[in-house]
């Protein structure tokens, strides 16, 4: 057998390994590049750099040693070249088998790293969407309405949707606080967010927009639906009766509407 063809192929092969280990280097930086993205606040965009800097190191390292290895290979198929006469096919099969056995270990490691930059990946998409969510009453926070109002606005906008947007307020709420504590004041914000569940439609858009302020985004509304859908919460929040321990609570609330009008966006 001539051993001739078989350092050609290989001398081919030591290329094509080297470019795709410089290709996993580029996918690994840009995947952590996504993820990195995604950090929700600077605490825990710290901890995931400094997560993304540990495992893109470890790549890294892996990456080097397998051109390593494949350079040391390299070197002993061009000794075998330059001394072609007299090769030893068996000289050929075991570096071919050496070319596997690394490259195999490295696809091995860089699953494995895949896996583990999944898994920082859905933690930060958990915590960017806990970033976004009133944990009181399940709402979107005020970050989260003005993100998806965005969104939408633009998107209605485009279908000539006509928007009006409503602002409500607890009376009385800081009060309320003050003379039972957070954790009543809490079960009432809770309450009234199950009014506005109960009284908004499936289309609208309800989020905690500060303290004790609601905002509600109505698609396809008019300044005096909205209006009238204004005064059905007044109504259904007014006669809800609340409870803190034992006894009965009546909220009220204050509101203001308007329409956006056409080019207005969330700096209007």
């Amino acid at each position: 057998m001539d051993a001739f063809p078989w350092l050609v192929v290989l001398s081919g092969l030591i290329l094509i390994i080297d470019l795709a280990a410089g290709m996993a280097v580029g996918w690994w930086l840009h995947e952590a590049s996504n993820v990195r993205q995604q950090a929700v606040n600077p605490r825990q965009a710290l901890d995931a750099l400094r997560d993304l800097h540990d495992l893109t190191c470890d790549v890294a390292g892996r990456v080097s040693r397998h051109v390593n290895s494949v350079g040391a290979i390299s070197q002993e198929l061009i000794a075998l070249r330059a001394n072609c006469v007299g090769t030893k096919d068996h000289a050929v099969v075991d570096a071919v088998s050496r070319i596997v056995q690394v490259n195999d270990e490295l696809t091995q490691q860089l699953t494995e790293a895949k896996l583990e930059l999944n898994r920082q990946s859905e933690l930060i998409e958990t915590q960017a969407a806990a970033a976004m969510a009133d944990l009181t009453t399940g709402f979107p926070n005020r970050r989260g309405f003005d993100d998806e109002l965005r969104r939408r606005l633009a998107q209605w906008q485009q279908q000539d949707t006509p928007i009006s947007v409503l602002m409500v307020d607890l009376d009385n709420l800081q009060q309320l606080e003050q003379e039972h504590g957070k954790e009543a004041a809490d079960e009432v914000l809770r309450g009234v967010a199950n009014v506005l569940s109960e009284t908004m439609r499936a289309m609208d858009l309800i989020g905690r927009y500060d303290d004790g302020q609601f905002a509600v985004a109505l698609p396809g509304t008019q300044l005096s639906e909205a209006q009238s859908a204004a005064e059905r919460l007044r109504t259904a929040v007014a006669a809800r009766e609340f409870h803190i321990g034992d006894a009965p609570v009546h909220i009220t609330v204050s509101q203001g509407v308007a329409q956006a009008q056409p080019g207005d966006n969330m700096g209007s």
